[in-house]
């Protein structure tokens, strides 16, 4: 998804935190924005397909400060 959302990582920063093993959900202010954000995101138009495993993949990873991520292309 990160190919069609740019700025995901940045996104899901405070809700990535809550899934922490030793962390505490703490439905915040902060937390639902983001949640509103993470949505507006995902349901502007996108063109999403299944896999075509006759074809060659791209692996596109990604990584910051708060996260690690890959995108199979």
């Amino acid at each position: 998804m990160r190919r069609f959302i740019s700025n995901l990582v940045e996104l899901i920063i405070i809700l990535n935190d809550m899934l922490k093993k030793h962390s505490s959900i703490k439905w915040t202010v902060e937390s639902k924005q983001e949640f509103e954000e993470i949505k507006m995101a995902l349901t502007r138009t996108l063109v999403l397909s299944s896999p075509q495993f006759d074809r060659d993949f791209i692996i596109f990873p990604f990584a910051s400060e708060h996260t690690i991520a890959v995108v199979l292309l």
